[in-house]
C-alpha cells in the first residue's frame, strides 16, 4: 500500500509517568498545552512557574532559581505604564501593586521548586533561539514588556550557548532528584516574525543543542514536537488562520503522541475518564428532570466516587457538587 504522509513514530519511555508522579512543565506555548491538558486530567503538574518563557537562557534562568530557591526581591522590579514587572517574568505576573506581584511570583517560584524536588519529570520546551539581552546589565531577558526598543539588543544564542548554560544544571537536578527524567523539545510553533529563514536557523539550533544534552546525559531524552509538526502534519490544514501557530487538531495529535509515550496505561487511563467527566460536566439537556438524565447524572456521580476512592488527593469538589445540584427527587 502506497503511503501519503510520513508518521513519526516515538519511542515509549522506559519511564512512564504513574498517575501520583509530579511533572514540572517550563518553556514556550507546548509546555502550557501539555501541562493545560494534565491539569485537567487532575495529574499533579506544575506549569511554568515564572510564566511562558520562550528561549533556553531564560528557560535556564528559571530552572536555576528552582534549585536555588532565590526568591524575587522589591529590586527586583521595573516599574513602566504603571505597572510594575519583572524582566524574567512573563507579562501575566505584571500588577499595579508591588507587593501583588512580588506575591504572585514567590507564591509560584515556591510551588515550582516543591514540585521540581518531587518531580518524575521535567518537561523543558524551547520556542526559539534568538534572545534579548539588557544593554545595560548584558543579561538575557524573557520579557520585554514593551520597554524602549534601544533598551535591548537581540542576538542568536549558539548551540555551545545552550548546552553551556544548560548542562551544569541537568547536573544538578540529577544529584538533588535521582529518580527526575528530563524531556526536551521544541515548540512546532513558527516565529515567522524573525523571517522563514531565521526562523529554521532558529529551530536548527535548538535541536543541536537538544542533541548534544542528550548524548551527554542519560537522564535526558527528546520529544520530536516540532518534528511531528513539520513532517507528520506538512499540510496548512493543520495551522490556525496565522499559519505560525499549530491548530487545535494538531496540537491534539501532538499531545495523544507525547501521552502515549510518557505516561503509563493508569495515567491514561484516568486522563480518558477526566476527560469524558468534563464531556459530562458540559452538557445541557432539554428536560433535566427526565428519567434519562438523571440516570446519566447518577452515572457521573458514581464515576467521582470511584475515582476518589481511588484517587484521594484528586480535587473532585467541582464536579461532585455540579452533578449532585442536577439530582431531583426521587433520584437526590
Amino acid at each position: 500500500m502506497q503511503r501519503f504522509r510520513t508518521e513519526i513514530h516515538v519511542q515509549p519511555s522506559h519511564h512512564p509517568l504513574h498517575p501520583r508522579q509530579p511533572m514540572l512543565a517550563v518553556g514556550s506555548c507546548f509546555a502550557e498545552h501539555v501541562g493545560r491538558r494534565l491539569e485537567e486530567s487532575k495529574l499533579p503538574v506544575c506549569l511554568n512557574p515564572m510564566g511562558i518563557l520562550f528561549n533556553p537562557a531564560s528557560i535556564a534562568g528559571c530552572i536555576e532559581r528552582l534549585i536555588t530557591g532565590e526568591e524575587m526581591k522589591g529590586e527586583d522590579l521595573l516599574h513602566h505604564h504603571g505597572l510594575w514587572l519583572s524582566l524574567h517574568h512573563h507579562g501575566r505576573y505584571s500588577h499595579p501593586d508591588k507587593q501583588a506581584c512580588l506575591d504572585a511570583m514567590n507564591r509560584d517560584l515556591r510551588r515550582g521548586a516543591d514540585h521540581l524536588g518531587s518531580a518524575a519529570l521535567l518537561v523543558l520546551t524551547f520556542g526559539t533561539a534568538f534572545a534579548f539581552e539588557d544593554v545595560e546589565s548584558g543579561n538575557v531577558v524573557a520579557n520585554c514588556h514593551r520597554l524602549p526598543a534601544e533598551r535591548f539588543r537581540r542576538r542568536l544564542l549558539a548551540p555551545g550557548d545552550i548546552v553551556d548554560r544548560l548542562a551544569p544544571l541537568l547536573h544538578r537536578l540529577s544529584g538533588m532528584n535521582s529518580g527526575l527524567r528530563i524531556l526536551l523539545t521544541v515548540s512546532p510553533v513558527r516565529h515567522l516574525r524573525d523571517h522563514p529563514t531565521e526562523n529554521q536557523v532558529s529551530k536548527s539550533t535548538l535541536i543541536l543543542a537538544a542533541h548534544d544534552l542528550v548524548t551527554r546525559f542519560d537522564h535526558v531524552d527528546y520529544f520530536p514536537a516540532y518534528e511531528i509538526m513539520m513532517d507528520d502534519l506538512r499540510d496548512y490544514r493543520f495551522y490556525d488562520r496565522d499559519r505560525a501557530h499549530p491548530s487545535e487538531e494538531a496540537v491534539d495529535y501532538i499531545l495523544e503522541k507525547f501521552v502515549s509515550a510518557h505516561l503509563d496505561e493508569e495515567a491514561r487511563e484516568l486522563m480518558d475518564r477526566m476527560r469524558s467527566l468534563q464531556k459530562a460536566l458540559a452538557h445541557r439537556p432539554l428536560y433535566p428532570s427526565s428519567d434519562a438524565f438523571q440516570r446519566f447524572v447518577k452515572i457521573q456521580l458514581e464515576t467521582v466516587e470511584t475515582l476518589q476512592s481511588r484517587y484521594p488527593e484528586l480535587d473532585l469538589v467541582k464536579e461532585r457538587d455540579h452533578f449532585r445540584d442536577l439530582l431531583a427527587p426521587p433520584y437526590s
